[in-house]
């Protein structure tokens, strides 16, 4: 009897040893999904804010009498804050003001790499490749490569899933994809450049200090139309979460469709 008892005991503590890891483990796994409930909240709650900070940068587009007084000269940049510490950080570049890499010609794009801070290898390889990749995506989708402002329509037509694409490069950030493109030399790069302009020069009185070098040295200048804008909106919520939106617009001057948008991505 005494020995049965002693079976029993031991058993009684092993049962409970295993409900108690067992309760631990559901504990730690709705802590666990509790947490991660959260996470995706805070993630979704700052991409709205981003896409929140977007329109809010076309409303002042649409507002402005004269576009002049945004002072585009490189970027405008405007912040919005809320009462439970969200930021928003708007910057609005005038498209014209910056290289379109699916028109801008090789001595432009070699200059403004140059300009950003590739060594002159660097920079032709960049060029090379932007080049060799916008003529077979033109080739690939039919359409006509831009030798000339007029080849291609006014405005561009508004991105849709499975739609043959209306340029080659697509964003700037493709070029992430291009060989020698790393971080740092993406980080450099990007500002100057745009998928949303459709001119073969840059406007300097709209540009940024690097791209004003690179129209010097090519001296290749444009003339902006004053109507394509890139904006990037950028959101950190006090909690760490972070989420950024960047779009392309084309203003029209239809009053039932006063601005078109080219592309809307979410980082």
């Amino acid at each position: 009897m005494a020995g049965q008892r002693g079976v029993a005991l031991l058993l009684a503590v092993w049962v409970v040893i295993l409900l108690g890891g067992l309760v631990g483990g559901l504990l730690m796994t709705a802590g666990s999904e509790a947490r991660l409930a959260r996470n995706l909240i805070a993630v979704e709650k700052a991409q709205n804010l981003a896409e929140a900070g977007i329109n809010r940068a076309i409303l002042l587009l649409l507002s402005s009498d004269d576009l002049a007084e945004l002072e585009l000269g490189g970027a405008a940049g405007f912040t919005l804050r809320f009462d439970d510490a969200a930021e928003i950080a708007v910057t609005i570049r005038d498209s014209c003001g910056q290289i379109d890499l699916n028109w801008a010609p090789a001595p432009l794009l070699s200059a403004y790499a140059v300009a950003v801070g590739l060594s002159p290898a660097s920079a032709r390889q960049f060029t090379e490749a932007v080049i060799a990749g916008r003529e077979d995506g033109y080739r690939s989708s039919g359409n006509l490569s831009p030798s000339g402002f007029g080849q291609l329509p006014a405005l561009p037509q508004v991105a849709v899933p499975n739609a043959i694409p209306v340029a080659p490069w697509q964003t700037r950030r493709d070029i992430a994809r291009l060989p020698g493109i790393g971080p740092r030399e993406l980080a450099a790069l990007l500002p100057g450049l745009t998928v949303n302009c459709r001119e073969q020069g840059a406007d300097p009185q709209y540009a940024g200090a690097d791209v004003r070098r690179a129209v010097t040295l090519s001296g290749l200048p444009g003339r902006s139309h004053r109507l394509a804008y890139d904006i990037v909106a950028e959101v950190k919520l006090p909690g760490g979460a972070v989420a950024a939106t960047e779009a392309a617009l084309w203003l029209t001057r239809d009053s039932d469709a006063p601005y078109r948008i080219v592309h809307w991505y979410r980082r």
